[in-house]
């Protein structure tokens, strides 16, 4: 997800001694790995925080979207920034930034503080992850740079895959806010080092103005379809505060198209969309990080709801474990079976094995043991591995070597649009579904004690409220209700699994039509 994000060209500097250029690359390595060990981690935290603040799901859903709300669209802001002023003031603003960023989360006492951390936290990724990939481009010679980029991307793998199982250690043993504060002693280390040895660079020669208002209009765009797809289930579809939000949401996006049509430097060039292999591998894209993203989400929760299938946070993590080891390892060899297969076979392959997958799941039913879950959790992350390297690649080798850069950039928007829209739709699916027939039960079961806020609470994986009315009903009566109540949450998880595999067939059908060359 982060490693297109940097921008190629002007801006070299001298080469600097080799003892600095890897000291430089050790502080790089300790940001990127914060940065994602917080996207990934941060799921396994939300039963807890929902069971501190009395949260439902819609909360829970923003502490993650905000995040990539602000990433999707600041990221190529942060990059020109780092070209202007200097790629090495710009890293370190946004090092400074991400402490505050965790420190808010730490000290935070109620869900929209929490949420207010995200966004600093997101800005000041929009800082860090430009500026590192331009830097290592910069300070390295050409024979050096592909293994400091190998070494940077296996590190911010490991960041992925240490996201939930570190998390969930954390969680379990000192509480989910030593998370943030797990991560303020290694962006304090990353900032020491780069203070120490990383040289400064720019693009003295670049004076463009920053598309600000493409910034404004794509972020309300964005922010307005996620928030009409959180609200309007309680609102109605058709109900004059969605119909407002929908309307406002499309006004800004058509705004947004008009304003990138017009300015020097836009945020996207809608030219690159042309190029059939550039559209169908940026689709691809989307759906890899919908998907990852909302599967994270989706049975991180389920996990660990109490009645479901009640894990800890640990616990949750060791569960995610099969998926992302598939994804790590398999990412490793994508780029050789790239070479052996093509790249529209490589795509294509992938997005069937996230579909086989997301199928897969969306047959289980509520009363499986864990390991049923293990091949089809397998079988998901090794499509994302095939996915992750070398679709940035067929993206970014789908136009000119000039242009590289702001193809990256749009390709790393794509990834957090889609992430932040995979977290939402699944949030939607899951919520509705499971609700309706929760709300089926309790009527069925004539349970008027049971209401709208505990049903919420049951959704979501916390407890509050509802344990005095359970602890008060007949034994045999609460048996039958736990049980339907369970059955109730995987219709809702079966429903989003079978709509992300939908997405993710028609998706590899796109790229079938789209990409015509058998190799890349």
């Amino acid at each position: 997800m982060l490693r297109g994000a940097f921008e190629q060209g002007g801006g070299a500097v001298d080469r600097v001694s080799s003892h600095r250029s890897w000291f430089s690359l050790i502080s790089l390595c300790f940001a990127l790995f914060t940065i994602a060990f917080n996207i990934t981690g941060i799921s396994n935290m939300l039963v807890s925080i929902a069971n501190e603040f009395s949260a439902d799901l819609s909360s829970s859903q923003w502490v993650i979207n905000s995040y990539f709300l602000i990433l999707a669209s600041s990221v190529v802001i942060g990059g020109q920034l780092g070209n202007l002023f200097g790629r090495r003031k710009m890293y370190l603003i946004g090092l400074a930034g991400f402490i505050i960023g965790l420190i808010v989360g730490a000290f935070s006492v109620a869900t929209w503080l929490l949420i207010v951390s995200r966004i600093i936290l997101a800005i000041s990724s929009a800082l860090i992850v430009p500026a590192s990939l331009s830097i290592i481009n910069v300070i390295f010679d050409p024979e050096s740079r592909k293994t400091a980029f190998s070494i940077f991307g296996a590190i911010i793998g490991f960041g992925f895959l240490a996201g939930p199982l570190l998390s969930g250690v954390i969680v379990d043993i000192f509480g989910w806010r030593w998370v943030f504060c797990f991560s303020i002693p290694l962006i304090v280390m990353a900032a020491l080092v780069a203070l120490v040895a990383m040289p400064e660079s720019q693009d003295k020669e670049d004076n463009t103005l920053i598309d600000f208002g493409g910034v404004l209009f794509l972020g309300l765009a964005i922010f307005g379809i996620i928030l009409f797809l959180d609200k309007s289930p309680n609102w109605g579809y058709s109900s004059l505060p969605s119909m407002m939000v929908l309307g406002i949401s499309l006004i800004c996006l058509v705004v947004f198209f008009w304003v990138e049509l017009r300015v020097e430097k836009p945020l996207i060039h809608f030219m690159y969309f042309k190029e059939r292999k550039f559209l169908a591998v940026n689709l691809a894209i989307f759906s890899i990080n919908f998907s990852f993203m909302g599967l994270i989400y989706l049975f991180n929760i389920v996990f660990q709801n109490s009645l479901a299938l009640n894990y800890g946070a640990l616990d949750a993590g060791l569960a995610m474990l099969p998926m992302s080891i598939c994804f790590f390892v398999v990412s490793l060899f994508a780029g050789k079976l790239m070479d052996w297969m093509g790249g529209k076979k490589l795509v294509i392959v992938g997005m069937l094995s996230i579909f086989i997958g997301s199928f897969y799941l969306a047959l289980m039913p509520a009363d499986v043991l864990y390991v049923q879950y293990v091949a089809p959790l397998m079988i998901f992350g090794a499509g994302i591995g095939f996915m992750t390297g070398p679709s940035q690649m067929i993206a970014l080798n789908s136009v000119s070597g000039k242009n590289v850069g702001e193809a990256s950039g749009i390709t790393n928007m794509i990834c957090c649009i889609g992430g932040a829209i995979g977290v939402a739709v699944t949030s939607l699916i899951y919520s509705v579904v499971s609700k309706d027939q929760l709300n089926s039960l309790v009527q069925h079961m004539k349970l008027p004690a049971i209401d709208e806020q505990i049903l919420e609470g049951w959704i979501v994986g916390a407890k509050f409220q509802s344990q005095s009315v359970l602890e008060k009903m007949d034994p045999a009566l609460l048996s039958r209700l736990l049980q339907d109540v369970k059955q109730a949450l995987f219709s809702g998880v079966s429903v989003a699994m079978f709509a992300m595999g939908v997405l993710c067939l028609l998706t590899a059908l796109a790229c079938f039509f789209l990409i015509q060359d058998k190799k890349n």
